[in-house]
């Protein structure tokens, strides 16, 4: 993963890879089912659509529970990008 600044904001945008051994639409379902994150992502405490723009970006409300650090909430700005064909495993 890494992080990189965005022009105009302090905040840095966050991207993060990983591989997984499913099929494409079984993992597309599950990342965006957002308000599911808390039956599939690890200390998601909430999750909740705020605000839909298109099918494939939204504003997710999210509340984490993690270990050894008090509780953190954020809104995020999700957005489904494919960088080529998708491909069966």
């Amino acid at each position: 993963w890494y992080t990189r600044p965005t022009p105009s904001t302090p905040v840095h945008e966050l991207k993060a890879t990983g591989r997984f051994e499913l099929p494409p639409d079984a993992l597309l379902a599950v990342l965006l089912d957002f308000d599911g994150y808390v039956r599939s992502m690890p200390s998601t405490a909430a999750s909740k659509v705020v605000l839909r723009e298109r099918d494939d970006v939204a504003w997710v409300y999210l509340r984490y529970d993690l270990p050894l650090i008090a509780p953190r909430e954020s809104v995020v700005r999700m957005q489904l990008e494919r960088n080529g064909p998708v491909t069966r495993l």
